[in-house]
C-alpha cells in the first residue's frame, strides 16, 4: 500500500512526541522534502511577499510548538511563525549537511589464505 506524504507524515511523526518532528528524527527523504518546501516557500516569500506556509513543514513547526507549550495552545503572530518556520529551515539544512559530510561505512576487507603459505592475504 502506498501512502501520501501527508498520510506519511501523520504515522510517522503527528502520533509520536514532537521530539520527533526535529531534523534529526526526520527520514532523509522527508528532510529532504521540507527543504525543498521551504527553499520554494522562501522564494516566493522574497519575490510577493506573501504568507502562505508550505504545509508540510508548517505541520511539523506546529508539531514542536504544541510540545513546547506543553499541548497548550497561544495566539502568535504570522510573522514570528514565518520566523520559526526560517529558524526551522536552517535545522534542516544542517542536518542534511550533517548527513552528507558523514563518513560512509568501510566495507571490512576479507582475509583469505594464499594457496603457498598459511599467512593471511588481504584481498
Amino acid at each position: 500500500m502506498s501512502y501520501s506524504t501527508l498520510e506519511r507524515l501523520a504515522l510517522e511523526i503527528l502520533c509520536e512526541p514532537p521530539h520527533s518532528a526535529l531534523p534529526c528524527n526526520l527520514s532523509d527523504d522527508l528532510l529532504n522534502l521540507v527543504q525543498r518546501d521551504l527553499d520554494r516557500w522562501r522564494c516566493r516569500y522574497e519575490q510577493a511577499g506573501g504568507m502562505e506556509f508550505p504545509l508540510v513543514p508548517l505541520t511539523l513547526a506546529l508539531h514542536l510548538l504544541v510540545g513546547e507549550s506543553n499541548g497548550c495552545g497561544r495566539a502568535m503572530p504570522l510573522s514570528e511563525l514565518g520566523q520559526f518556520l526560517e529558524e526551522y529551515g536552517a535545522e534542516v539544512r544542517l542536518e542534511r549537511l550533517k548527513r552528507l559530510a558523514a563518513p560512509s561505512p568501510i566495507r571490512a576487507t576479507q582475509v583469505g589464505h594464499s594457496s603457498t603459505n598459511d599467512t593471511p592475504s588481504i584481498s
